[in-house]
Order: C-alpha cells, then sequence, then structure tokens
C-alpha cells in the first residue's frame, strides 16, 4: 500500500510457498481477470490468491517412520478400522513397506500398524525402477461394508481385507 507521499510501503510480510522461485506470473482462475499469483521455479509451481476467502493451514502432528532409511514416498487416507477416523496409509519404498497411522484426536499422529509387503525387489528375476509399494487404494472390495486395502506391487494387486 502507498503512503501519503505516495511510496510503496510494506503492510504485512507472508511465507511463500515457493523458496525458490523464478518468476511471478498474475493468473486468471475461475475469473476474467488476474485474481492470483503464481510462483514458478524450476522444479515446482504453486499459487496464491489475491483475494477472496483462503485457508489457514495448522500443522497439527507430524510423523517420521522408525523404519531404517525409509523413504516414504506416497500417503492415501481411508477408515482401515472402522472407528469413522481416517487412518493414513504410507507407502515406504526403500524397504518395501507399508506404514499405517492413525489419527487421535485431538492432535496426535500414531503408528498403528507396519510390515513389509516383499523382500526381494523383484518377482522372476525381473527389475523394476518404479517405487514399490507404488499404487494404494481404500475401499470396500469384498462387500462386507467394511474398507479394505488394495496395493498395487509389481505387476500384482495385493489386497487386504478388514476383519
Amino acid at each position: 500500500e502507498r503512503d501519503k507521499a505516495g511510496v510503496w510501503r510494506v503492510v504485512r510480510t507472508l511465507s511463500l510457498p515457493v523458496s525458490d522461485f523464478a518468476s511471478l506470473v498474475p493468473v486468471a482462475l475461475g475469473a476474467d481477470h488476474p485474481n492470483c499469483l503464481a510462483f514458478v521455479g524450476l522444479n515446482s509451481i504453486a499459487w496464491m490468491a489475491l483475494s477472496g476467502p483462503v485457508w489457514d493451514l495448522t500443522e497439527l502432528d507430524h510423523y517420521e517412520t522408525p523404519i531404517k532409511d525409509g523413504y516414504l514416498h506416497d500417503v492415501i487416507s481411508g477408515d482401515l478400522n472402522h472407528d469413522g477416523i481416517k487412518d493414513l496409509v504410507f507407502l515406504e519404498t526403500a524397504k518395501n513397506y507399508l506404514d499405517i497411522v492413525a489419527f487421535e484426536p485431538p492432535r496426535r499422529l500414531v503408528p498403528a500398524d507396519r510390515w513389509q509387503v516383499f523382500e526381494e525387489r523383484t518377482f522372476r528375476g525381473r527389475r523394476s525402477d518404479l517405487p514399490e509399494p507404488r499404487e494404494a487404494l481404500v475401499a470396500d472390495l469384498t462387500g462386507d461394508h467394511k474398507n479394505d486395502l488394495a496395493v498395487i506391487v509389481h505387476d500384482r494387486i495385493l489386497l487386504y481385507p478388514q476383519e
């Protein structure tokens, strides 16, 4: 905003969504005129609305896998223990684990279960450069009205039904 002399002054400092960006680009999302800024970097892009309702994200808790040298590649959510609260299923790809974490209100992530999906990197001597396990889904796949866990590993779909 400008002061009485017409000089721009800092009113508020915001944390940027991208720390290493090369350019700012005005973007019109759902409007005829630019209503947000895009932060463009070499390997990333983020945007920030200039007006309207905004989300206020607050960290509730954090989780670090206890798997030595583990790498949490992806995460999906779904209610796996039928308690009405979504659990987090982390796909750990360095040691090939599934790492399930429960959310305990009001603000705690608690390790629930973890197991190695397979020990060998490949089946039948084939080598894959894809992270494994690479895809997962939480849904009722057995028709018993309880969510199950399906995981894609190599050329297989593994089904873990909820008991």
